[in-house]
């Protein structure tokens, strides 16, 4: 079986399959390596997990910008509004009732 059609049925195992599955194969997966290669596994699992928490980080990164974003050009609707009312070409006609 050439890599692409291993890596679909991988894909498809896996589309099937709950998280503590997944842990659970991939737990096992580690109890039976080799002294020699558990250091290897360890790297690429901690490098996944590291992808992922990237991956979140630039997501939460750009929610922040646009929020950053909107804020600012609230902050600038209020400081126009503050100057037209400074100048006098706005007056205040109304109280808000709590």
């Amino acid at each position: 079986m050439n890599l692409i059609q291993f890596l679909k049925k991988i894909d498809e195992c896996m589309d099937k399959m709950k998280k503590e599955q997944l842990a659970y194969f991939i737990h096992e997966q580690a109890r039976n390596l080799n002294e020699e290669k558990r250091e290897i596994f360890l790297g690429n699992l901690l490098k996944s997990s590291n992808r992922e928490k990237s991956a979140k980080e630039t997501e939460r990164n750009e929610e922040n910008r646009v929020l950053k974003k909107e804020i600012k050009e609230r902050a600038a609707d209020v400081r126009k509004k503050v100057t037209e009312i400074n100048a006098g070409k706005v007056s205040l006609t109304s109280a808000i009732n709590e």
